[in-house]
């Protein structure tokens, strides 16, 4: 049978639309394009979230390369007139996408408004063994079951559990305190981890190694804390629809980020396991 299980992975949702935003972009020479890709690395670098565009593109028997953003451009603009003249730069507005693609046939959609670059994220090396999933089940009910009734409505996960795989005791547990709009369930519970690790000899940094639970998605704020908390890895059994950090926008997969974990939405109403 199929695992009871899903992976938040970016290859398995493809999006209906996709935003667009304008960039400058003009005609150059082929003989050109190589100097001048080397002279925008300097004087022209690419926004941060235009990372996934490609920096040149061929349509027909020309090239045309990307300036940058249009207020980006106007700013620089004067003082890059020697540039424009030398070869003979002519700026024009193309709408391209703002967002990286999740699939190839995503990639293929917004290159038709200008070529982008596609980098799919992998499913981690090894999924849950059958004695793993177990444990995770176990869990995953656990905390179900302590937040049953209360998810209804909410924007966020009502109760959170810090679990340590190693002997699948308790180490925290962190209830969301709706006086307060930041102190989220999952933010509770990191926060009482912290405590009690920081009693325990050679403990390691935060949540390193450990597991969270909850019954919903975590959302964008609470993802980024797991993330920084070194979370080893994240068990869920309700989509976010419009909060999730997970499914939607795969913050824990994020390479610019300098910690990555593992999340799994289980399926509570599974009672048998195979591998598949």
């Amino acid at each position: 049978m199929a695992r009871p299980f899903r992976v938040p992975l970016d290859d398995e949702e493809e999006r209906s639309s996709f935003p667009l935003t304008e960039v400058v972009t003009s005609v150059v020479e082929p003989s050109s394009a190589s100097k001048l890709m080397l002279l925008f690395k300097d004087i022209l670098p690419m926004d941060e979230d235009l990372g996934h565009l490609k920096r040149i593109r061929r349509v027909d028997n020309r090239l045309e390369i990307v300036l940058g953003r249009p207020n980006f451009w106007e700013s620089v603009r004067s003082s890059n007139e020697d540039l424009l003249r030398v070869f003979n730069l002519t700026p024009v507005i193309v709408e391209v996408s703002s967002v990286e693609p999740r699939n190839k046939g995503e990639m293929e959609e917004m290159g038709q408004h200008w070529p982008v670059t596609y980098k799919p994220r992998r499913v981690p090396a090894s999924l849950p063994s059958e004695a793993e999933y177990d444990v995770m089940m176990e869990h995953a009910r656990r905390i179900h079951t302590r937040s049953s009734g209360l998810e209804a409505g909410a924007l966020c996960s009502t109760v959170a559990m810090i679990i340590d795989p190693k002997d699948g005791s308790i180490v925290s547990e962190g209830a969301l305190d709706t006086a307060d709009a930041i102190s989220h369930a999952v933010l509770a519970c990191i926060r009482n981890a912290a405590t009690v690790l920081s009693t325990r000899p050679g403990a390691l940094y935060l949540c390193t190694g450990l597991d969270c639970y909850v019954v919903m998605e975590p959302c964008v704020m609470c993802t980024m804390a797991l993330v920084h908390s070194r979370i080893r890895r994240t068990v869920f059994s309700q989509r976010n629809e419009e909060f999730g950090g997970l499914f939607g926008r795969k913050i824990h997969r994020e390479r610019a980020l300098n910690h990555r974990f593992e999340a799994y939405q289980v399926d509570l109403s599974c009672d048998d396991y195979r591998p598949s």
